[in-house]
């Protein structure tokens, strides 16, 4: 490969790790104020929620660590995520790694991992198609 392509490559990696980063700030930001703004209402939603799942059956599982739909408000995601065990929120990542990445109402420091590791995987992805050609 030669040096303008690697060069015009490691100019697209940085550029698109700058603009993670802002995002994660970003999201950061608006999950901290979200988190603020979220009423006892949400909350209330949440632990209702949580009382209707039985964690005894797989479905059960997959239904309690799904994201919302597309549309569900800030809010009602962050009264979601709060609503879910520790167990129940890796799963969710493993599972559902893309969507909570750029889900309003996730925890911006979670958006904000999640983020981080896709940007890892696509530099590597990068490299290795680099290093292949």
């Amino acid at each position: 490969m030669h040096l303008p392509t690697l060069t015009a490559l490691a100019d697209r990696l940085e550029q698109a790790g700058k603009a993670l980063a802002s995002n994660a700030d970003e999201q950061e930001l608006a999950s901290a104020a979200s988190s603020r703004a979220c009423d006892l209402r949400s909350a209330g939603r949440a632990a209702g929620l949580a009382g209707r799942i039985s964690l005894q059956s797989p479905t059960s599982v997959a239904a309690a660590t799904a994201p919302p739909t597309a549309g569900t408000s800030p809010k009602d995601v962050h009264a979601w995520w709060e609503g879910l065990t520790e167990d129940q929120r890796r799963q969710a990542i493993l599972a559902h790694e893309d969507t909570l990445a750029n889900q309003d109402g996730i925890p911006g420091s979670v958006r904000n991992q999640l983020n981080r590791a896709r940007l890892e995987r696509a530099q590597a992805e990068l490299v290795q198609r680099v290093v292949s050609s």
